[in-house]
């Protein structure tokens, strides 16, 4: 949100004269995943940012640290991670069953989902080499993918799952409107990046009691904690071996490990106790700056 959170402040500071408040979304600066006018952009705003913004709201610690570092104002960083909606996601059986019924599949296929825009940081080669070594070992599983480029019409992606012989077995659906119910319907939901701030598809999935194989990327291990298994990015033998300790788990196994990872959720990023977070800060941040207006007045008229 580089580009959002200079041209608000310019906006901000000088028609407005309001507070600012920045948004940080990504813990990814890596020249070779960022485009040059959007790195230029993120260190115009890391020297403004001991000037500009009153507050600097990161999604994650990993982005806090990332812009830390990049030479943003840590003093004026706060985390606030996303917050999920455990009414619209949540385990939904009949879901379960349609989406099978629209794919196509059987009762005792074992559904892998990967909800991701085609983009280099979400590294679809990582997660197609590993099915790869999964279905080398298991004949059942099927890979339900969604987002916007995820399509067969996309050339790249698809000679990729092509030139591994597994085109049986991915399902590409593009971008869908019904995530909630797609979600539902994963046995298993992967997280294949390898760069990432806080990925919401995971907590998403477990809300919906999913159980998560995720890289270590972004705040994603902090989110699944011990509820899925954490593999290193850009490693596809690895995040083989945890879907495969997954998939060989029984479904009662598998059942429990989704109940912890929705109660983790409901502990740790129900909407409700986000909403009070942001709240409390624009509380904060609009009191200080009524206050420092009025003493400012105050100050004006003495000298009248």
């Amino acid at each position: 949100m580089y580009h959002a959170d200079l041209i608000g402040s310019i906006a901000a500071k000088v028609i407005c004269r309001t507070p600012t408040i920045w948004g940080i979304r990504q813990s990814d600066l890596n020249p070779k995943t960022n485009k040059r006018m959007t790195l230029w952009t993120a260190k115009i705003c890391a020297k403004l940012s001991g000037i500009v913004p009153d507050k600097i709201v990161c999604c994650s610690e990993a982005s806090r640290r990332v812009h830390a570092d990049y030479g943003y104002d840590e003093g004026k960083m706060r985390v606030i991670p996303n917050g999920f909606d455990l009414n619209a996601f949540r385990p939904d059986y009949v879901a379960n069953i349609s989406v099978r019924a629209e794919l196509g599949l059987e009762k005792g296929d074992i559904v892998i989902g990967n909800v991701a825009r085609f983009d280099p940081l979400k590294d679809h080669s990582n997660l197609i080499s590993a099915a790869s070594i999964v279905c080398r070992k298991y004949s059942n599983v099927h890979f339900v993918l969604c987002g916007d480029g995820i399509t067969w019409d996309n050339k790249e992606l698809r000679d990729c799952i092509v030139n591994a012989g597994l085109e049986r077995v991915f399902h590409l659906l593009g971008r869908r409107s019904d995530i909630p119910r797609l979600t539902a319907a994963f046995d298993i939901a992967c997280l294949s990046s390898c760069g990432e701030g806080f990925p919401n598809v995971i907590g998403e999935a477990m809300a919906c009691e999913i159980p998560c194989v995720v890289t270590d990327v972004g705040d994603a291990a902090s989110i699944v904690a011990d509820t899925g298994f954490v593999v290193p990015p850009s490693d596809s033998e690895k995040l083989a071996d945890a879907l495969i300790k997954v998939i060989s788990l029984n479904k009662e196994q598998r059942k429990q490990l989704g109940v912890r990872a929705r109660q983790r959720i409901l502990e740790h990023f129900q909407i409700d106790r986000i909403v009070k977070q942001f709240e409390d800060l624009y509380k904060n941040v609009s009191n200080r700056y009524n206050c420092n207006s009025t003493t400012k007045q105050e100050i004006d008229s003495s000298y009248q």
